[in-house]
């Protein structure tokens, strides 16, 4: 076992965990981040369009409020949305750092690498991360935060590069490991974005807050060798989405907000969705048209983003899709999740010491998230929790955090009963993966029923607790491929439970069985552990921390 002495820990390296990192450090604290994969690599900062929402151009921090507010359909927590709004303008301080921040639109801030898209933003961060001395752990997954009398004191886990096992002593954790779109069979988030902060922190006796909204992009490409790929926003304006019988999708189901795929995200995934379980897909899709489609209509696109990619957009889908020929066809894909980790504005949690960042956090979205916003909050409560974790660090500078040895190797000689289950049947663990990514996706995507709610709750219970999983306890990256699959079986029983307990239509949630919102249910719903495991708790807006700080 290897072992570490830090002031602050960041657990992530996407653009949240970067800007703690980097803010941290620049502050005066020693700083270590770990990421799971490659430094920087293997998160949605990385795979973006690059665009931060922000007061440019005439918009106002007034109207980011407000926008912000709408999308997310009441459940935002408006004291983070108002600082979302007021600092949103710090994304001009990546210049700093070396990423070619430019204004785009109006409320629009874009980077100025064509082509690079996330990887503009990431790679700069990391380079100056190195030049200012943060240390940088890679392919390393923390499994447990330390916590000794409710207070945060390091986090322990394994290397898969070597297979030793590492704990980093710290006192303060920033925890930035980003959202959980692997829990679905289509999504567009690299595959090994597996729920680790929801289920660290759940693990250390937090509550999970909003976890049934999960944000599906409505143009996922429907090709299974590119479910991984969205096709770009700008399209669904410029061309046409039509169902087998020819009709236009967009003006079926009257949706008359552009862009649609920024604005409208979670009607026409809906739509879409609908319109094949009506059976009016082609090949269980919906085409968009594009073929038609002139210089005028592109023409549009450009004015509607306020940008002038669309000929660079158009070549793209001609040399690799033939659009010229043909249309794409198209399905939506996990994207973004809105709910997670509680915070004040600072980034506290209910653990002392422990600051989250980023998309692992709940309260900034509410049930939809505005287009542009995930990365402005990257930057925005990036800092300001790696302000406050330097803050905790030299307030407990004088405080012992590491543990002794006996006890880490207790943990370590427990983990591989945690990870296996306890039936007789055995499963793989790929095979185990994929079952619960395809039921995840049948049963709690983007339309949903009691009945399939129930079906999948029943079947996550045999996956995680009945089925004993086959994988060698001696092998790092099988060990690793069991935690995540752990991580994936806890977030889409919280995802599953909250789903099934919110008997409304809101956002990104959609229920079959109760198609309408309802006011009963402006609150939210949190995930917090009871006698018999998972329980949902309530939750008044404007009070979603209060109370939890310890």
């Amino acid at each position: 076992m290897r072992s570490f002495q830090t002031d602050v820990l960041v657990i992530g390296t996407g653009g949240a965990g970067l800007m703690a990192a980097i803010t941290a450090r620049e502050r005066g604290s020693d700083v270590i981040a770990v990421s799971k994969g490659p430094i920087g690599g293997a998160n949605c900062t990385l795979i973006s369009h690059a665009g931060f929402r922000g007061t440019v151009k005439g918009f106002s921090e007034e109207d980011h409020f407000n926008i912000t507010m709408q999308a997310g359909a009441g459940l935002n927590e408006p004291h983070l949305v108002r600082i979302l709004a007021e600092d949103a303008d710090k994304v001009l301080k990546l210049r700093r750092y070396g990423v070619p921040v430019q204004e785009r639109s109006r409320g629009y801030f874009c980077h100025g690498q064509s082509g690079m898209e996330g990887a503009a933003i990431i790679k700069p961060l990391v380079r100056y991360a190195q030049e200012i001395g943060v240390k940088l752990i890679s392919r390393t997954l923390m499994w447990e935060l330390l916590v000794e009398d409710g207070v945060v004191v390091g986090a322990w886990g394994l290397d898969f590069g070597s297979g030793e096992y590492v704990h980093i002593a710290a006192r303060a954790v920033v925890m930035a490991a980003g959202g959980a779109g692997a829990i679905y069979s289509r999504t567009d988030n690299p595959l090994r974005t597996t729920g680790d902060g929801y289920a660290l922190a759940y693990r250390a006796g937090l509550k999970l807050a909003d976890m049934e909204f999960v944000q599906f992009f409505p143009l996922g490409n429907a090709n299974p060798a590119f479910a991984n790929r969205r096709i770009n926003a700008m399209t669904a304006d410029v061309g046409k989405l039509l169902n087998k019988d020819g009709e236009d999708i967009v003006a079926k189901h009257g949706i008359n907000v552009h862009p649609l795929a920024i604005q409208a995200r979670d009607r026409l995934s809906r739509a879409i969705c609908q319109e094949v379980a009506e059976g009016h897909g082609i090949d269980g899709a919906i085409a968009l048209d594009l073929v038609n489609c002139g210089t005028e209509d592109w023409a549009r696109g450009d004015q509607l983003f306020g940008e002038k990619s669309a000929e660079s957009i158009r070549e793209f889908l001609v040399k690799y899709f033939k659009i010229d020929e043909k249309p794409l066809l198209v399905l939506p894909t996990g994207h973004f999740f809105m709910g997670g980790i509680p915070i004040d504005g600072e980034g506290r949690t209910g653990i002392s010491g422990l600051i989250a960042v980023g998309e692992v956090t709940a309260g900034v979205h509410g049930a939809n998230r505005l287009g542009g916003n995930a990365l402005t909050e990257t930057v925005v409560f990036g800092e300001r929790g790696g302000l406050e974790a330097a803050r905790m660090a030299e307030a407990r500078s004088s405080h012992k955090t590491a543990l002794p040895e006996r006890d880490m190797a207790e943990k370590i000689a427990q983990l591989p009963s945690v990870l296996t289950g306890e039936g007789e049947e055995s499963e793989p663990l790929s095979t185990l993966r994929e079952r619960l990514r395809q039921l995840m996706w049948e049963k709690v995507g983007v339309l949903r029923n009691e009945a399939g709610l129930r079906e999948s709750l029943t079947e996550i219970s045999y996956l995680s607790s009945n089925c004993r999983w086959d994988f060698d306890v001696n092998q790092p990256e099988q060990v690793i491929e069991a935690m995540e699959l752990r991580n994936l079986m806890l977030v889409a029983e919280a995802v599953n439970r909250a789903a099934l307990e919110r008997r409304e239509s809101r956002g990104s949630h959609y229920r079959e069985d109760f198609p309408d919102v309802s006011d009963e249910w402006r609150l939210h719903l949190v995930v917090e552990h009871g006698n018999l495991g998972m329980n949902i708790g309530r939750s008044p807006i404007g009070s979603l921390f209060a109370g939890q700080e310890a």
